[in-house]
């Protein structure tokens, strides 16, 4: 039927979407006739720190420190995690592995902000990113939410 071949669809985008994960929160929606699930999946804290250094070290390494200093030099300033502290480095106020720390430090609470915020405001199924049955999960919480949308249609 037209509904299991959106399903499988949509199952099969969150599944490409979960295999390409490079963000710490993770927020999807489905929309079945009309009706909305919300899903995050989470980090540990402790992954999530090393994932950040990762990126920040990435992003060093491309040049983040260079990029920041030339919009400096252009008199443009961006008030933006990373941004910030790297123009307090090149400042002089802050040592580069100060910079670092402030960054990921800042990274983590804005994590932890989003994830409280949305788990507040859309009361989310939770679940662990990294969990070796995440995927299995993710389609029995489709298929049952599928199912309890036919059964509200079949009783209107």
């Amino acid at each position: 039927s037209i509904k299991n071949a959106k399903l499988k669809i949509e199952v099969f985008v969150l599944i490409k979407t979960i295999k390409n994960i490079f963000t710490f929160i993770f927020n999807f929606k489905f929309v079945l006739k009309g009706f909305m699930i919300a899903r995050t999946l989470y980090l540990d804290k402790d992954i999530l720190t090393k994932r950040l250094n990762l990126r920040l070290e990435k992003q060093l390494e491309e040049g983040f420190i260079e990029e920041v200093k030339a919009l400096k030099e252009e008199g443009i300033i961006i008030n933006a995690i990373g941004y910030r502290e790297i123009n307090r480095y090149l400042d002089g106020l802050l040592t580069y592995d100060e910079m670092k720390e402030e960054i990921i430090k800042v990274s983590r609470k804005l994590a932890k902000k989003q994830k409280t915020y949305f788990i507040n405001q859309m009361k989310p199924l939770v679940y662990n990113a990294l969990s070796d049955t995440l995927i299995d999960d993710l389609k029995k919480a489709i298929k049952a939410y599928v199912e309890e949308d036919d059964e509200r249609n079949s009783n209107t």
